[in-house]
């Protein structure tokens, strides 16, 4: 029996079933490789993608650190040549939030350690190493994940040499995939070239009513279901952005740099910034963090993409991209006008405590992990805290924010490598935080950190516990089991 990709056969065993009738009929190969380059700004992602591209031709500046290469890189599998072109693949913002690691050794990391040039001593660069090779296998073993990690290269362009080493490492890692070499029906590939005529044309959303009418004129059209399975493997291969939840699988985004481009219009582009109308938006979203969702469909209106307003900002909700303030009332979600952008939040803590409140008068609360927790679960635990409680003295900053909790006390959320902690203090530093008041806000935040889980519960797949005096399980990954500190002075 031909092979059946893993998205498909995550639909279901009637999808299974229709996909493998479809390559009864006619087949064709599917060799893509999806890469990704992460790293803290300025640290040369960009010189790493064209020199690859082949299109570094001297220095480069710094960018806004976010860019979509699709069908870029292609490689010739009969004559094991390169040519100017593949596949450096889309933004991440943190691996182990959203590699399922269903295989157990995948995704692949390749770490590739830049400006080389700048370490002149041969000892030193070894010890540089050596140090971050180790703390790197430490965060890869956690979470099963396999690195290829003695790569380091200079800022300057690349030599052939280097160049072709890397491409070497990425087309073998690449080919160890599953899903590399995998046989698609050849009716799908008809109809991706029409998304693909579409694209060129200047297209970069188009509805499932349009899909429909492209591929009733296929001469091979495919059956109503197998249109599912099809966006589906598109999007897993990076073709495409579709989700198929009923508020999203409408529309399709045919390019995915589109997402980005929205994004960086309302934080990095220097356009925007000088506008008179739009400079009070983004000096208000550095200083806090926040913008309102009918700022930002205001700056797209001139925009071609702008009748999708609401879906690009549900698909950078999905991405977390945008994080929004979430209450439950009556167990109903709440609606909310306004936004976190955690990409805006670049103020850096203080080493002194916001409160100066001594340990001995805090009460703690800690969710912690025995592996990275990602971001995306500390920035959705705060908008979730921003729907019920205001920023003390704007006390906002990268992995930490202060809020005021009521009754004369405040609530510091930080954001640490396994852990989120929550601090509470009395404004008053004579007198300790009101135990009740604690319990009720922790009660609070155990809930809401057990829906955050159930957004990743097919990614994050880490026990998280949280730290607090005899309670009970709540679920399988969120269990209460000690501590909240009752010995104030």
């Amino acid at each position: 029996m031909k092979k059946i990709p893993k998205e498909v056969k995550a639909l279901g065993s009637q999808a299974a079933s229709k996909f493998y009738n479809a390559l009864q009929k006619d087949t064709a190969v599917s060799n893509v490789i999806r890469l990704m380059l992460v790293g803290h700004s300025g640290v040369g992602k960009t010189t790493i993608a064209l020199n690859l591209l082949g299109k570094m031709t001297g220095k480069v500046d710094s960018t806004d650190g976010i860019e979509v290469y699709i069908n870029q890189c292609f490689y010739n599998m009969e004559s094991a040549t390169w040519h100017t072109g593949d596949y450096l693949e889309y933004w991440i913002s943190t691996i182990v939030t959203y590699a399922t690691g269903e295989h157990g050794s995948f995704p692949r990391i390749i770490l590739i350690g830049t400006h080389r040039d700048k370490v002149k001593d041969e000892s030193d660069l070894q010890a540089i190493k050596e140090s971050i090779l180790t703390k790197f296998d430490q965060m890869v073993r956690s979470n099963q994940l396999v690195v290829r990690s003695d790569l380091f290269i200079s800022s300057e362009p690349m030599t052939e040499t280097t160049r072709s080493t890397i491409r070497n490492v990425i087309l073998e890692q690449g080919m160890l995939y599953p899903e590399f070499g995998e046989r698609v029906p050849r009716s799908w590939i008809a109809l991706q070239e029409q998304l693909n005529k579409l694209k060129r044309k200047g297209y970069c959303i188009v509805t499932m009513t349009d899909l429909q009418h492209l591929n009733s004129e296929l001469l091979s059209p495919l059956e109503e279901e197998e249109i599912d399975i099809f966006l589906r493997y598109l999007h897993s291969i990076g073709y495409i952005l579709h989700f198929p939840s009923p508020s999203l699988r409408e529309n399709i985004i045919l390019d995915p740099k589109v997402v980005i481009d929205a994004m960086r219009s309302f934080i990095t582009c220097k356009r925007f910034i000088q506008r008179t109308k739009t400079s009070e938006i983004y000096l208000r979203m550095r200083e806090s963090g926040y913008v309102r969702k009918a700022d930002i469909l205001r700056m797209w209106k001139e925009k071609e993409v702008s009748q999708y307003g609401d879906h690009l900002l549900a698909v950078m909700k999905k991405l977390d991209l945008l994080c929004e303030p979430t209450i439950y009332q009556g167990g109903q979600k709440l609606p909310s006008d306004v936004f976190v952008v955690p990409s805006m939040i670049t103020a850096v803590a203080p080493v002194v405590p916001v409160a100066g409140v001594s340990e001995d008068r805090q009460l703690k609360i800690v969710f912690s992990s025995d592996a990275i927790l990602p971001p995306a679960i500390f920035h959705r635990l705060v908008c979730s805290c921003l729907a019920l409680w205001t920023i003390y003295q704007g006390s906002f900053y990268q992995g930490l924010v202060v809020l005021n909790a009521g009754r004369q006390h405040i609530m510091e959320i930080k954001d640490g490598d396994n852990q989120i902690c929550i601090t509470f203090s009395h404004l008053d530093t004579t007198r300790s935080p009101d135990v009740q008041l604690c319990f009720a806000i922790k009660q609070f935040l155990s809930e809401t950190m057990d829906r955050i889980l159930d957004i990743y519960s097919t990614s994050y797949r880490r026990p998280i516990t949280c730290k607090a005096q005899g309670l009970d399980a709540l679920t399988d990954r969120l269990r209460v089991v000690s501590f909240i500190n009752y010995n104030f002075k």
